[in-house]
């Protein structure tokens, strides 16, 4: 079975803008992922990353487009499963987390996979 990873806002954002603080750890985290794997993001990531990204140059955002392409990122959209498993997490949520760190949560449990992120708030609990 391929190593699945849900890939964060600010994975994506380090990985893509050089000047970005976490740029080499980015890379070198890319680099030493396993070969045989599957990207996938939530639908909730993917319009925030979209959003964020429009403040920058239009180039950053044909980046962003041609990295989801190459790389095959599957979408993970919200449907009843989803929303189930979001409440259930919401209910016990004491983490204090923001609506689109919950998203990753869920995510990674629904497909047994691991969350690449630099949020450090989000990382203690993945």
């Amino acid at each position: 079975m391929k190593s699945r990873y849900i890939i964060d806002t600010s994975f994506i954002s380090s990985l893509l803008i050089e000047d970005d603080i976490n740029h080499q750890k980015a890379l070198d985290l890319y680099e030493d992922l396993p070969k045989d794997l599957q990207f996938f993001i939530p639908v909730t990531v993917l319009l925030e990353l979209f959003t964020g990204i429009k403040k920058l140059k239009k180039n950053k955002l044909e980046n962003v487009y041609r990295f989801i392409d190459l790389l095959s990122i599957q979408t993970i959209y919200i449907d009843d499963y989803f929303l189930k498993s979001y409440k259930t997490l919401l209910k016990k949520d004491d983490m204090n987390l923001t609506a689109i760190d919950l998203t990753l949560i869920v995510t990674a449990k629904m497909i047994g996979g691991k969350v690449l992120t630099f949020n450090k708030k989000l990382k203690k609990y993945c």
